[in-house]
């Protein structure tokens, strides 16, 4: 369907043009259902449209070219893009921790804190990160200090922002190894927080260390 509504408007027999929106859209379903030769036609429409290949555009094309597996020709679009904004970044780091690619992934992100500015690490950039350690066999078998080297390696110095954006990330995958050292390291920044208190003490709960909870 994606296909014909774009042939019928090269054909002149579609009252209104595909906008940005549009190509949008279409990449989304493309990336969704796999449809890779058909995203590659949309994205020679888009050139072939003169559309401004723009960060909402190119954010898009790297989502689909990464979620049909085809790496190389997400990094090419993501290096052209010239205004590489956070997700710009996390797509890119997504679309290789979906594969497994982890040393790719934390090399994006490693290129993201070196590109400094006001691009900084949320919770989507360490989701991607700890997917990319999953997937890449980094916390298989309690190997679970690799995937903190991710983040102690950081070239900056890891605030309440980054280790509470881990939390949430280990959180949602349910690695409450990585998040008790996480609230470990929220608690060290502020032992006064009694939210951070809290955290910890629910963390603790969870994994049977009642001993601990009872010291928070």
């Amino acid at each position: 369907m994606v296909g014909v509504a774009f042939d019928r408007e090269e054909e002149g027999q579609c009252k209104n043009k595909p906008n940005q929106v549009t190509v949008v859209c279409a990449l989304s379903a493309c990336g969704h259902t796999g449809m890779l030769q058909l995203g590659r036609w949309v994205h020679g429409y888009i050139y072939k449209s003169g559309f401004v290949l723009d960060s909402f555009v190119s954010n898009a094309l790297v989502d689909m070219y990464g979620k049909c597996g085809c790496l190389g020709q997400a990094r090419k679009v993501f290096e052209i893009n010239p205004e590489k904004g956070l997700t710009s970044w996390n797509s890119m780091i997504n679309s290789l921790a979906l594969h497994g690619q982890s040393d790719g992934a934390i090399a994006i992100f490693e290129e993201m804190v070196e590109h400094g500015g006001s691009v900084r690490p949320d919770e989507v950039t360490f989701i991607g990160l700890l997917n990319a350690c999953t997937h890449g066999g980094l916390v298989d078998q309690g190997r679970f200090d690799e995937a903190i080297k991710v983040v102690k390696g950081m070239s900056m110095e890891p605030d309440e922002v980054v280790w509470g954006s881990l939390l949430n990330g280990c959180k949602v995958h349910g690695r409450n190894d990585l998040a008790e050292f996480a609230a470990k390291k929220l608690v060290e920044f502020d032992p006064h927080n009694g939210g951070y208190g809290t955290m910890s003490a629910n963390i603790y709960g969870e994994l049977g260390k009642w001993d601990e909870v009872r010291n928070v």
